[in-house]
């Protein structure tokens, strides 16, 4: 039999037990990067890591994303004023104060498949309304990095941004509490575990 036939015939089943012939056609990408819409709801939770008296907030909120399918997100962060209240400019034009982040982590859900992408907040600022202000919105910004999660996820790394508006309300004149509705796009890299 011709040396050049054998080859012939057995390089593809060499190749078929080895990825390394074909990388486009057996590597599974490692990378996703993503954007994504986002909108959903918060209210005040129960806890107080620092003991200031501002408990910290609940979020549920849904988004879709081309590379991502849609998703369910939800998170707890916790939100310091910063000393003095350092004055910033609201999206309606008005003044608040800046809140910035003492610590948070988020859950991320695909719903295709229920995979899930676990995150911890790196940075988190806000632009707030003060209490009795006729016009409560607010700007967020920040950060999470990806600290693993489930199926695809698991052992996954990277990092996401955020930038959002939202409006808070008060649950009562003698209350901390509060509740409210937030808008806003993330994007990201996740880096999967090959």
């Amino acid at each position: 039999m011709n040396k050049s036939l054998v080859l012939l015939v057995l390089l593809p089943l060499l190749c078929f037990f080895n990825s390394s012939c074909d990388s486009d056609s057996n590597a599974q990408d490692s990378n996703i990067v993503f954007t994504a819409d986002v909108a959903g709801y918060f209210f005040s939770g129960t806890a107080d890591s620092n003991g200031d008296g501002t408990t910290n907030l609940i979020n549920v909120q849904q988004g879709l994303s081309d590379e991502l399918s849609s998703f369910n997100m939800g998170s707890q962060f916790e939100l310091v004023s910063v000393v003095s209240i350092v004055p910033c400019d609201l999206p309606n034009g008005g003044m608040g104060g800046i809140f910035a982040l003492l610590q948070g982590n988020q859950v991320i859900t695909i719903n295709n498949d229920n995979d899930q992408i676990f995150t911890e907040f790196t940075a988190l600022d806000g632009c707030f309304a003060f209490p009795g202000d006729p016009d409560p919105v607010f700007s967020l910004e920040g950060t999470a990095e990806v600290t693993g999660g489930t199926g695809i996820f698991v052992g996954a790394t990277g990092s996401i941004s955020y930038e959002g508006i939202g409006s808070t309300q008060f649950m009562a004149a003698n209350s901390s509490g509060v509740f409210g509705d937030i808008n806003f796009s993330a994007e990201g890299t996740i880096e999967l575990v090959p």
